[in-house]
């Protein structure tokens, strides 16, 4: 096995980083990316798995609803993704409140996809167990600049909350499928990421 690479002040000072924190930092950065990109891909298995089983393509029942097909077209990233499962379960006509615990789970995400686009587009500066994030290059005025701060275990939390989803959308979205002991402790688990406001002036 390969030896974990440590500290490379050279390589960190070349990128403008003159501090040993953003190390920590790019470390759960990483992480909280993984996950993100693994719970789009969840999301998008929920949606295969919800037409493979209510749309048989050998099926010639005059009765198929349309609009299965249709909710799931045109998706790809996230956002159409989430659209496209809500209108899913519109279209199976579920349970109000199947809908409404899948919208509680995809808001929550929606929060996490938040941060991680102003992670990815915006100025971050770190400052020990400290990080600030701002528009500072995407203001067009200097009014319009929103810092928003918070602490590493932020990152945590959200990578945690995104790892758990995967687990609350399967027991979710197939009542055959029962938790078993170890899953169980996922579902039903709480949300840890609380969603970052920005600083007040």
């Amino acid at each position: 096995m390969a030896e974990a690479q440590h500290f490379d002040p050279v390589f960190y000072s070349q990128l403008g980083f003159g501090s040993r924190d953003y190390e920590a930092y790019h470390l759960r950065l990483g992480q909280l990316m993984h996950a993100f990109t693994m719970a789009e891909m969840w999301i998008g298995s929920s949606i295969s798995e919800i037409v493979t089983r209510e749309l048989n393509p050998t099926s010639t029942d005059p009765n198929i609803n349309p609009h299965l097909i249709l909710s799931a077209l045109f998706i790809g990233r996230a956002g159409p993704q989430m659209d496209a499962l809500r209108r899913l379960l519109r279209n199976l006509n579920a349970p109000q409140n199947l809908q409404d615990e899948l919208g509680a789970i995809l808001s929550h995400f929606a929060s996490i996809q938040s941060l991680r686009d102003h992670l990815a587009h915006r100025r971050v500066i770190v400052n020990g167990d400290r990080v600030e994030i701002d528009s500072i290059y995407a203001a067009k005025e200097a009014k319009q600049i929103i810092s928003r701060t918070f602490t590493l275990s932020v990152l945590e939390d959200a990578t945690f909350d995104l790892l758990i989803l995967r687990e609350k959308l399967r027991y979710l979205l197939n009542e055959t499928i029962k938790p078993d002991a170890n899953a169980e402790p996922l579902v039903s688990a709480p949300w840890r990421y609380k969603p970052v406001q920005p600083d007040r002036t």
